[in-house]
């Protein structure tokens, strides 16, 4: 089914970028924790852990539309925390702040619309 997979390259490529950031993530964590425990490494450890699941299902689904469902929920998940996050941080820091923030939601939007066009050639070619 990897032929009708019309998502695999925003999927595969979204999901090397959150592999990446994931795995950073939890070393900065490290790093964190070394220095100075506290939340922040805490926060840091747990968001790097789930951007490595969302990562490497992206991946590893990029090419199977019949698997992209739990692709498309994490998905969602992952867009509306980075819109809380987008929310927090203009609150917080301003408009200057958010610049991280909109770089996730490109990502965050683009993995999801990856996981939404092969579930929805899956769907398809379903019935």
């Amino acid at each position: 089914m990897e032929n009708n997979a019309p998502g695999r390259g925003k999927l595969k490529v979204t999901g090397i970028i959150y592999t990446v950031l994931g795995a950073l993530s939890i070393l900065g964590s490290l790093l964190i924790l070394g220095a100075a425990a506290g939340v922040f490494s805490v926060l840091g450890a747990v968001s790097g852990v789930f951007y490595l699941v969302i990562g490497i299902l992206g991946i590893r689904n990029c090419g199977r539309p019949e698997n992209c469902g739990a692709n498309f929920v994490l998905g969602v998940i992952v867009l509306v925390l980075v819109v809380i996050g987008l929310v927090v941080n203009v609150a917080v820091s301003g408009p200057t702040g958010a610049a991280y923030s909109v770089v996730g939601l490109v990502l965050s939007i683009l993995y999801l619309q990856g996981a939404k066009q092969n579930r929805d050639a899956w769907k398809a070619a379903q019935s």
